[in-house]
């Protein structure tokens, strides 16, 4: 692809694209090269317009899906341009697409949703299972009970010393 005017200076003379430029680029289908892939996938790029709607609101992703809009015409990525679209008018809620990302879901359900608190309790519920107390089965179970809801003080069985408190 040539130049372009919204492609920015990176190192030298080297040029980067623009944020948008890349998204429709990114919405080109590519085969697999082994087990990398050269697009992003939906979800990833569902989850990077959360970021940017996170951090510049509704304007900021607006703003992204007009400068692809020219980009596209230009570049004859007009197809990419609608998926694009279609995929920041589901986000905003002003068009009805397929979502792939748990975050971007909740946020068109106007749920609430922290990526990295819903990893961290995932997380401490693991560690918290492999933790949990077992039963203690009774010594001598009548019928229907078979565990101890609490744990008889009168007998203790302290290194192997018993004791009978009173």
């Amino acid at each position: 692809m040539p130049l372009q005017e919204s492609d920015h200076l990176f190192i030298s003379h080297l040029k980067i694209c623009s944020q948008a430029r890349s998204f429709l680029e990114n919405m080109r289908p590519s085969r697999m090269s082994g087990k990398v892939s050269r697009t992003l996938s939906q979800k990833e790029i569902e989850e990077k317009f959360e970021r940017i709607l996170v951090s510049g609101g509704e304007k900021a992703l607006n703003k992204l899906r007009e400068e692809a809009k020219f980009l596209a015409i230009k570049l004859h990525l007009k197809d990419e341009y609608k998926k694009l679209d279609m995929l920041i008018g589901t986000l905003l809620g002003t068009k009805e697409g397929a979502l792939l990302s748990e975050i971007t879901i909740s946020r068109t359900k106007g749920l609430p949703y922290d990526a990295k608190r819903a990893d961290f309790f995932e997380n401490f519920y693991s560690v918290l299972k492999n933790l949990a107390p077992q039963s203690r089965l009774r010594l001598n179970p009548t019928e229907g009970a078979r565990t101890n809801a609490f744990y008889d003080p009168n007998t203790a069985d302290l290194e192997g010393i018993r004791l009978r408190i009173e």
